[in-house]
């Protein structure tokens, strides 16, 4: 019983780790017999265990609309639906057989692609937590490919929920585009990274998030020999003379600044940075966009931190 039992986990195990990812790899290790069977457009993947337990995954094809399953445990009954090497998870009617015996799979499997609403369906966009995305066929898949289909690849690329907070963001501050990110610092250091350039130069002010400025003084400048004039946010004498003295890049203040509350002045900033090509970025994380739009009083970029 001991023995059986400890098979029976062995291939359960097995079975989750091939749930992992399309792109597995089958081969024979520790009595583990390897089948596969071509059907139409989709493909099953069938593994016999030992002759007494198999695993099963069998990809979409035309007629079968279930998308990828598994079943955990196939006993020598519910082989009686496939054929001797456990590799068909459809009866002859073409309804699903055994598939779902384990109530840890039915648990991970079970609404997950029959039956569910689209996300359309709901008042309000749901959380949407996975990385990777389903699609229906290959058809489909070459539809989104082309820009014919909407839909989602990979978490990486874009979210659901994801880019409804990104646009409702851009609405609150009037802007053409938002990118949401992991965190502040985060966005505040993509940002920098991302328009300054080798032997650049930044303003920045001496009342900011003491880590925002540490990143531009010590990493920006040893990495990528960027220099830095940090001035009084009222100061805009200095800001004028650094514009006029250096070929400054970008302008970088919060407003209200971090932790005194002091407002800098948005439409005078942004309009002496402009005349020397400078791009004027605001951090508006305590003000928020209900409070101060800084995109339109002038600013070039508006971050903020939630």
């Amino acid at each position: 019983e001991r023995r059986e039992r400890r098979e029976r986990e062995e291939t359960e195990g097995f079975a989750a780790a091939m749930m992992t990812g399309l792109g597995m790899q089958l081969g024979t290790k520790r009595g583990l017999a390897t089948t596969t069977r071509g059907k139409r457009s989709g493909v099953t993947f069938g593994i016999q265990y030992r002759n007494r337990h198999s695993v099963r995954l069998s990809s979409v094809g035309p007629g079968n609309t279930n998308g990828i399953r598994a079943a955990s445990v196939d006993t020598e009954e519910d082989s009686v639906h496939g054929n001797s090497n456990g590799t068909s998870s459809l009866r002859e009617d073409g309804s699903q057989g055994g598939v779902f015996p384990s109530s840890s799979t039915d648990c991970v499997h079970n609404a997950e692609r029959k039956g569910r609403p689209k996300i359309s369906d709901a008042l309000t966009t749901p959380i949407v937590q996975t990385s990777t995305y389903w699609f229906k066929d290959t058809e489909e898949l070459i539809e989104y490919a082309e820009g014919r289909h909407k839909s989602y690849e990979y978490g990486r690329y874009g979210n659901p929920t994801v880019r409804v907070c990104e646009e409702k963001i851009a609405e609150l501050e009037k802007a053409e585009e938002c990118l949401v990110s992991s965190s502040g610092m985060n966005t505040a250091t993509t940002m920098l990274l991302a328009l300054v350039p080798q032997n650049g130069h930044i303003v920045t002010t001496t009342d900011c998030y003491r880590r925002t400025r540490q990143f531009v003084q010590t990493f920006m400048a040893d990495k990528m020999n960027v220099k830095a004039t940090v001035l009084d946010p009222s100061d805009l004498e200095g800001l004028e003379k650094a514009l006029k003295e250096n070929d400054v890049t970008l302008y970088f203040s919060e407003s209200p600044t971090n932790p005194y509350l002091r407002c800098i002045d948005v439409p005078t900033v942004s309009r002496m940075c402009q005349e020397h090509g400078a791009l004027c970025v605001v951090d508006g994380t305590f003000a928020t966009p209900v409070n101060q739009k800084p995109l339109e009083l002038g600013a070039d970029l508006v971050i903020s931190s939630g």
